[in-house]
């Protein structure tokens, strides 16, 4: 299953093309979130030198044409220099190498010959995704232009091709149509992203681990003068300024509620573990919701405490640890799975090629006219001596590729085997690491007293 989205990225305040360009391609092809660019692919320019040669088709348009690429609508709308498109998939659908092929094909489908584009395969989080970035001047020195069928184009050209691949597709409801007039009610975005930051603050530390929690499900822009998020997955097209929510959204607000929500103090025990008591909230504009929260935050650690047998901090400690090596120790695994799963697809490819050509190699072999033979078999030949070249050393036969499969097929449950394992350990990372947060804010001290939420 993915889900894909379509925007256009203009110049950015501050900032000229150039830069933006720059910024914009260095985004997606970040080393550290493409494995070292092994994940990138550029067509009609190189992802190293995309922005200048961008900007040089702009250049040249404008030349030609005489209009200028950048226009000004005197702020009624925006003039784009890039577009950019992205494809998510479900958690463990796809591998890396599938998830980079499919942006590849959907770039190739979508857009044709005629734009320079930067496929980028991000693959550092849960949901593997492509970014795809292209220049809104094509061949024809004519720009791209978006209607409002445009995001439902890529939505089914990007599930043809997960259908072709076997993969599951976003199925719309049937009792959905494009007007309906029912007494049923659909979640507000504004609702969503109002629980969702309760959810943050009850689980941060700080306001800088409350923004990063936030950007696990939100782009969040903190840099400007208001705080601004719009959900990854949603649907959301619109940024929204978090204070519109509410007094108690406002950022200095929110920096209280992280701090001084609700204050614990320890009652009558030594242990790091002991009984709890809920104490007067200094702050008066706690509100009442807040504490029941604060409330269930405390029998939830209570419960993870009990599931991990934990009797000291140092047990907590212990646990995590032992859990984060099995994550990593799982990922590394799964990254090594795939990689030898990769090798044994380019093997099978490479006999399905010996077995596809072999009568041609063998024309070849008893030609008279060896050369005029080739000129008309160029691209057979050259693949069926490629092929052979991948296979030297290796026996091909209809049992050595049979058993191969074979190997593929058990490599792959494997694989799948392992995926399931490292995202458990995730949940129980994520699940014994909020307890830890809950009990640090329990022992925080603070004038004389241990404060927590």
């Amino acid at each position: 299953m993915a889900t894909t989205y379509i925007e256009g990225i203009a110049v950015r305040p501050g900032r000229t093309a150039l830069q933006t360009v720059f910024d914009s391609i260095s985004y997606i092809t970040n080393p550290l979130k493409t494995r070292d660019g092994k994940w990138v692919t550029g067509y009609k320019c190189s992802p190293d030198s995309a922005h200048y040669e961008i900007l040089m088709q702009h250049r040249l348009a404008e030349q030609i044409t005489g209009r200028s690429v950048i226009q000004d609508y005197q702020g009624k709308k925006k003039s784009y220099l890039l577009m950019t498109m992205r494809q998510s998939f479900a958690p463990g659908e796809v591998n890396e190498k599938t998830a980079h092929e499919l942006g590849c094909r959907l770039a190739e489908q979508f857009l044709g010959d005629k734009y320079q584009y930067v496929v980028a395969t991000h693959v550092n989080t849960r949901c593997i995704h492509n970014h795809i970035i292209f220049n809104i001047v094509g061949d024809d020195f004519k720009k791209f232009h978006q209607t409002k069928f445009t995001p439902k184009r890529l939505a089914e050209c990007s599930d043809n091709l997960c259908v072709a691949y076997g993969l599951s597709v976003v199925v719309p409801s049937q009792s959905r149509s494009k007007r309906t007039y029912t007494n049923s009610r659909v979640t507000p975005f504004r609702t969503i992203l109002k629980n969702d930051i309760d959810r943050c603050i009850q689980a941060a530390k700080d306001y800088e681990e409350f923004l990063t929690l936030l950007e696990r499900d939100y782009y969040v822009k903190s840099s400007g003068k208001y705080l601004t998020v719009r959900n990854r997955t949603n649907g959301q097209q619109r940024n929204i300024r978090v204070y519109t929510l509410g007094e108690e959204y406002k950022e200095a607000n929110i920096k209280k509620r992280i701090v001084n929500d609700i204050a614990f103090v320890e009652t009558g025990s030594t242990s790091a573990f002991g009984k709890f008591q809920l104490e007067e909230n200094p702050i008066e504009n706690t509100s009442y919701s807040q504490q029941l929260r604060n409330i269930q935050a405390m029998f939830q650690a209570s419960g993870v405490i009990s599931d991990y047998a934990v009797h000291e901090y140092s047990d907590l400690q212990r646990n995590i640890q032992v859990l984060y090596d099995s994550a990593t120790a799982a990922k590394e695994r799964i990254l090594q799975a795939e990689d030898e799963i990769d090798k044994f697809d380019q093997l099978l490819i490479a006999m399905s090629i010996l077995e596809k050509y072999d009568d041609i190699a063998r024309e070849y072999e008893h030609a008279l006219l060896k050369d005029r033979f080739y000129q008309s078999h160029r691209k057979e030949l050259d693949e069926y001596l490629n092929a052979e070249e991948r296979l030297a050393g290796i026996p091909v036969t209809t049992e050595s590729k049979w058993d191969l499969e074979q190997t593929v097929k058990e490599s792959r449950k494997e694989l799948d085997d392992l995926r399931s394992r490292y995202f458990d350990l995730q949940d129980k990372l994520e699940e014994i690491n909020q307890a830890k947060r809950v009990i640090d804010k329990v022992h925080r001290k603070k004038g004389g007293y241990e404060y927590g939420r």
